[in-house]
């Protein structure tokens, strides 16, 4: 059931049906309600609310975006240890960080890179968000050099290197 509500949310969205698609992500937060010991209802749910997470930011609704982003964190909150919640909330924390250095918004965006490196130090093994918190340090590093904050990019160069050292087995870490 979870499966097939997810994947008509991602056909309404392709087929510009909006409402429907704002219909089914309802239904998958009812079905998680009451199922939400289901692990694969929790993983269908997470992944429509990223997905319609950066529809918001497509449709310039950026109210509706962080609050999807916060419904990512209080289900990840709920099911610390469910890594495909974990994985769509680093998802969304990585791709929100993107949007609010678009946005020129850098208070929010180095908020996010932290709540990134809190998330992978509360979870060190994941190297889902490991892979996440890297991609966000090294596009953070490149706007630090374009905002002409050398120090900055210095520090996040460096910071890249431990993680790098730490994890160089895992190929999410850049080199």
């Amino acid at each position: 059931m979870a499966k097939g509500l997810f994947n008509t949310l991602t056909d309404a969205k392709e087929e510009d049906e909006l409402r429907r698609r704002d219909a089914l992500l309802e239904e998958l937060r009812k079905l998680q309600s009451s199922y939400g010991d289901d692990p694969a209802v929790r993983e269908r749910l997470a992944k429509g609310l990223f997905n319609t997470l950066n529809d918001a930011k497509e449709e310039d609704q950026l109210r509706r975006r962080d609050a999807l982003l916060e419904e990512l964190r209080k289900l990840q909150s709920s099911y610390g240890d469910d890594p495909a919640v974990r994985e769509q909330l680093a998802n969304g924390l990585f791709n929100t960080l993107n949007h609010a250095k678009k946005e020129n918004d850098l208070t929010l965006r180095d908020a996010l890179l932290e709540e990134l490196r809190k998330l992978q130090s509360s979870y060190a093994d994941d190297p889902a968000v490991r892979e996440q918190l890297a991609k966000g340090l090294f596009n953070t590093l490149i706007h630090a050099k374009e905002e002409d904050d050398l120090t900055r990019r210095d520090a996040l160069l460096e910071e890249l290197r431990k993680l790098q050292s730490s994890y160089g087995d895992d190929p999410a870490v850049p080199e």
